[in-house]
């Protein structure tokens, strides 16, 4: 007796016997039919196993992992969870220390993650002219990606599987929360989210942080925060006034009575102290003398002012010699008179004045020397010309000008 051939093959369906059908054996026989479909499709199906078993098939998807796997967190905080697929795990969070000690302080250090890492009281030194600037370092990094690694399976479980059955879930909780859905089909991340410290949200001058370098409290810094400072330190918004610094300026009639020895006197406050008890000079009456400006004496109608010496000699000069000259005032009209001895001939002789009027020439007069001939003279700012009839070679001048 032979067995009947059998081929990997999934027959579409099973051939029905029919009553007209005769009775034919062998392995093509129509008695044997049936029984030949069904083997092939047994075959089949063992054939499909025997690849699922030896890895060469892979399970679309399975209820569990065959191997638990351990999920964890590692770098600004640690945790982990074991995880075979059947239900979704559960990360405890636990952040790293940042280095800090906990406690309050008025300085702190923080770092990229915006964890303070650590903190000491405030000098003078930290303060940069009563302006204060963020110190940033480090760059920002991500945490690492979660990954699952495949395993052989054992005890007829599958090699590998593409996705789960049952997608899950994985969440972090404790310090941070955060979740994602996993079903083994791609890669996941989780977004995480800092637990509340208990801080309220705001601005604030002076925080407290726990050991993990996070803010716990914050409040207004109080003068007993500010560590002594330099006065150099005070670059800006500085009093110009007395009464900026709330010194208190004395009235007139305080300063007039001079009785008070504790307020300071401004310079108005002190003459007008000084004019109640000294008046001004008169011809008749002691006081105090004003000094008249150079204005007031070329104008010379102010009769309450008093003129210095340096200002009464103010435009007067002269040079006494042979050949010389008086100069006058602007008040008196800035008048120079000039002498000296000029030669002279029938054509005209020119000589150079002592000193050149600046801006007119007036007048002048010339007288020969030891002879009664007629002279003639032409003046100009700068020089006199004289001319004799009788050729007598010289003569004197006077010549007026401003």
């Amino acid at each position: 007796m032979a067995d009947l051939p059998e081929n990997i093959d999934w027959t579409a369906g099973i051939y029905q016997l029919e009553t007209s059908d005769p009775v034919l054996g062998g392995p093509d026989g129509i008695d044997n039919l049936q029984a030949k479909q069904l083997a092939n499709r047994t075959r089949w199906l063992k054939d499909q196993i025997e690849k699922v078993v030896s890895g060469a098939t892979s399970i679309g998807k399975a209820i569990k992992l065959a191997t638990a796997r351990n999920i964890s967190v590692s770098g600004a905080a640690t945790g982990s969870a074991s995880f075979d697929g059947s239900a979704n795990a559960n990360i405890a969070l636990t952040l790293a220390d940042s280095g800090a000690v906990a406690g309050t302080y008025t300085k702190v250090i923080i770092n990229a993650k915006g964890l303070v890492t650590g903190g000491s009281a405030m000098v003078a030194a930290d303060i940069p002219a009563l302006d204060w600037s963020k110190i940033i370092t480090g760059k920002p990094t991500t945490l690492a990606g979660y990954g699952i690694t495949d395993a052989l399976a054992s005890s007829g479980n599958a090699v590998s599987a593409s996705k789960l059955v049952t997608a899950r879930t994985i969440s972090v909780s404790g310090a941070a929360t955060g979740s994602a859905s996993f079903d083994g089909s791609a890669n996941t991340a989780i977004a995480l989210t800092l637990a509340d410290s208990g801080a309220v949200a705001g601005t604030y001058t002076k925080v407290t942080i726990n050991a993990k370098g996070l803010v716990t409290g914050g409040s207004a810094m109080v003068a007993a925060d500010i560590p002594a400072l330099d006065w150099s330190k005070i670059t800006t918004g500085k009093p110009t006034t007395l009464a900026g610094y709330g010194i208190v300026l004395p009235t007139q009639v305080e300063a007039e009575a001079g009785t008070d020895n504790a307020l300071p006197m401004t310079p108005l406050r002190v003459f007008q102290a000084i004019a109640k008890v000294v008046g001004q000079a008169t011809e008749t009456l002691f006081g105090w003398a004003k000094v008249a400006t150079q204005a007031q004496v070329n104008a010379g109608t102010d009769d309450s002012t008093f003129i210095t010496p340096k200002k009464l000699r103010m435009g007067f000069s002269a040079y006494v010699s042979g050949n010389g000259y008086i100069t006058f005032p602007s008040w008196l009209g800035g008048l120079i008179i000039q002498w000296g001895l000029a030669n002279s001939s029938t054509s005209g002789i020119t000589t150079t004045l002592p000193l050149a009027f600046p801006n007119n020439a007036f007048k002048s007069v010339a007288v020969p020397i030891n002879a009664a001939y007629a002279v003639g003279q032409v003046l100009t700012t700068t020089t006199i010309t004289v001319t004799s009839a009788g050729g007598i070679p010289g003569c004197g001048y006077i010549a007026i000008g401003n």
